[in-house]
């Protein structure tokens, strides 16, 4: 998928993020399998994703990347 642009690229994985309470008890009642990070993400970079960028980070010291995009689709999908 080099020099191709992301938006014609469909999500390995949508919609895998569920919104839970900012909290430890949250977290274990939700799972946390057989391991788990927890990333931040600033009012900055948000807006960044609502501008049409995308978030990447490494994983694991460089071992895997995550690329985090806005899911346009769930936002028509929606009722408001």
């Amino acid at each position: 998928m080099e020099n191709e642009d992301y938006k014609n690229a469909k999500p390995r994985i949508e919609s895998c993020f569920s919104i839970i309470e900012n909290t430890n008890k949250a977290q274990e009642e939700y799972g946390r399998c057989y391991g788990y990070e927890t990333y931040g993400i600033t009012r900055k970079q948000i807006q960044a994703l609502l501008d049409g960028k995308q978030l990447a980070s490494d994983i694991n010291l460089g071992e895997y990347a995550i690329f985090i995009v806005l899911d346009e689709e769930d936002d028509k999908n929606e009722s408001v």
